[in-house]
């Protein structure tokens, strides 16, 4: 989405121009003058002129056992080829920024859909925010509703928040879940609702379905660091002995069951029940506690008290 997919767009451009195979050859043989090649691609998005590529030694060598430079360029539009450089036009750079913009313009206008947030401001960090390019387009788009941002040193902003968040994590009041994210419970079977699912029969002839996905978090809700969620959950089986809860996550906003496409299981946990004396009465109590990267979940037996936690990553996509 970002300054690597325009860098991405420049040297697809590249390998059109000299081949795949001549590209691949130069990549493969001289990695020094790759990299110095990428850095030099990276810079041109600090500029929103007519810009101008020296063209590494070696790849103008392979490539002109072929044909002469200046047969590459014939026909291109918006590029040539002049003394050992290449020189492209402004408009066509202009052109490796687009797939870029118009995904941060689809993300942004996701999140600003959140009647939840309240957005004054937008700060640019980032090598990628120095690009003149993308801080026309951002006001251009969002700028009417938004104060659109960026600090004089953008790539070092992004190090002084590392430090910052570092030294205090509460400065970050509150995150958007990248993820929808839930546990697997148990209710009576319903054959209409649940025809060809998972089914689980007590010891009383009852009949459950086993796989429904309680929410515990949407994607793109905001979630405040520290922010805890309850439920409360009681054994399908009166001589159950323990409580394992399996916990989901999925890209998709909403989902009933956790054998649905798309949601995968990121961990579990099993809180003991030895006390059956109350039969299916008894209770345990599921907290869920969101942190700024990580959420902890914590079972408790409500009849002896006994407890069981289990941490997730909660900023992994």
């Amino acid at each position: 989405m970002g300054g690597q997919r325009v860098d991405g767009n420049i040297i697809s451009f590249l390998k059109d121009i000299f081949s795949e195979e001549t590209f691949d050859k130069f990549e493969q043989e001289h990695p020094t003058e790759l990299l110095k090649l990428k850095c030099d691609i990276a810079n041109l998005k600090s500029y929103d002129t007519d810009v101008t590529i020296w063209c590494p030694l070696n790849l103008k060598e392979i490539a002109s056992q072929r044909q002469s430079m200046e047969c590459y360029f014939e026909g291109v539009r918006g590029v040539k080829w002049e003394d050992g450089a290449i020189m492209i036009e402004k408009q066509q750079l202009r052109r490796f920024f687009d797939n870029s913009l118009r995904a941060i313009e689809n993300n942004i206008k996701q999140i600003v859909k959140n009647t939840e947030l309240r957005i004054e401001y937008m700060l640019l960090v980032g090598g990628y925010s120095q690009s003149p390019t993308l801080l026309e387009f951002m006001k251009k788009h969002f700028g009417s509703r938004h104060k659109i941002l960026c600090p004089d040193e953008p790539q070092v902003a992004i190090l002084k928040g590392a430090i910052i968040y570092g030294k205090k994590p509460t400065v970050v009041k509150s995150r958007i879940s990248t993820l929808t994210y839930g546990f697997a419970t148990s209710i009576t079977f319903n054959e209409s609702v649940h025809k060809g699912k998972s089914k689980y029969v007590n010891s009383l002839g009852d009949e459950y379905c086993d796989v429904v996905f309680e929410k515990l978090v949407s994607k793109g809700e905001s979630v405040l660091c520290d922010e805890l969620r309850v439920f409360t959950r009681w054994p399908v089986d009166p001589t159950q002995t323990a409580m394992r809860f399996r916990f989901y996550s999925t890209k998709r906003q909403n989902v009933k069951f956790v054998d649905d496409w798309g949601v995968e299981c990121i961990g579990s946990l099993s809180v003991g029940m030895p006390n059956t004396d109350k039969g299916m009465s008894r209770k345990v109590r599921l907290e869920v506690k969101f942190g700024s990267t990580e959420m902890k979940a914590t079972a408790t037996d409500l009849e002896d008290f006994k407890t069981k936690s289990v941490t997730f990553d909660f900023m992994s996509k």
